[in-house]
């Protein structure tokens, strides 16, 4: 409901701490909130990272603001990542500190040029600036796919890829971060076999008016998730059918419970994304104790080897 969408002349800060106010009244267990996009420095030309850091248009006084948000509501933090922008201000060759491989431009979109951290280094600050200065909790990191496929030396170097992802991982092990990994190719999840730091994989597409009839049904990719030990996870939800005045526009949820009952079957996080005044508790509370305790199975819900042959064979 919030993405790219705050309450009218509010910030995200003062948002966030509404719906926290309205989930306590309403006896709704929130745990932990996930900080999209939105919350950090990206490049206009391609939306790539430039400074992952707090805009203070966002939440002011920057990095503190996320820490506020933390101390005042006690949530675990789970922030979002994406493709790193070639004028990001961690290398040095915009003044920072370290130093990044760069492309001319993608190959995806000759428009568009990023860059990959390339020391353990960086990654190790980046963790442990979030953990001390904001309370990281889960560093989500998405768009794997653009950022793989969209530079020419990940393509072809054949140790690149894996270097990244292992210092990324080592990192977030020292600072006692977990990471999700969103967009990923298959060769990104069987490289988290080696990677004890990422426990979870989105499962699903993206929620919203488009995609309806399928991006809920994730028992196929889940079958790969549980096979190398990661939770699937599916995107956030509705839990009652309108929802006037969300990012999403006027759409009607449809199947609110089938929703919840997937996103509570994946062994993932539940992702609710109600706005203010429009949760459904009793149907919330289906999914956990009133402490907030998902109430998951121990294996995530997939989809039966009779429905995979039936659409192979086209029987019925």
């Amino acid at each position: 409901y919030y993405y790219y969408n705050p309450e009218y002349g509010k910030n995200y800060l003062d948002t966030l701490l509404d719906v926290y106010h309205y989930s306590k009244a309403q006896g709704i267990p929130y745990r932990s909130v996930l900080l999209d996009s939105w919350w950090y420095y990206q490049d206009s030309r391609d939306n790539s990272v430039t400074l992952w850091e707090a805009r203070e248009d966002v939440f002011p006084g920057g990095n503190e603001g996320i820490h506020d948000l933390g101390e005042q509501t006690g949530w675990a933090i789970t922030a979002h990542n994406r493709y790193w922008s070639n004028r990001t201000a961690y290398d040095t060759l915009s003044g920072g500190s370290f130093e990044f491989v760069h492309d001319v431009s993608s190959p995806c979109d000759p428009s568009a040029a990023y860059s990959l951290p390339a020391s353990q280094s960086f990654w190790d600050f980046l963790f442990k600036q979030a953990t001390t200065e904001w309370g990281l909790s889960t560093y989500e990191q998405d768009w794997l796919w653009p950022q793989f496929l969209g530079m020419t030396k990940l393509l072809t170097d054949a140790e690149l890829g894996r270097t990244w992802l292992l210092q990324m991982g080592a990192a977030a092990s020292a600072s006692g971060v977990n990471i999700q990994y969103c967009m990923a190719l298959s060769r990104h999840a069987l490289q988290s076999v080696e990677i004890p730091a990422v426990t979870q994989i989105r499962a699903s597409s993206d929620y919203g008016p488009t995609d309806r009839s399928w991006q809920w049904r994730i028992g196929r990719s889940s079958i790969f998730a549980n096979a190398i030990g990661l939770a699937p996870s599916k995107d956030g939800i509705y839990t009652t059918k309108r929802q006037p005045g969300g990012a999403e526009g006027d759409f009607v949820e449809t199947r609110p419970e089938l929703e919840l009952l997937v996103a509570t079957m994946s062994t993932g996080p539940v992702q609710i994304a109600d706005g203010i005044g429009y949760s459904n508790q009793s149907l919330i509370l289906r999914s956990c104790t009133e402490e907030g305790l998902l109430l998951k199975p121990s294996k995530a819900m997939t989809a039966m080897d009779f429905s995979l042959v039936a659409e192979a064979f086209g029987e019925t």
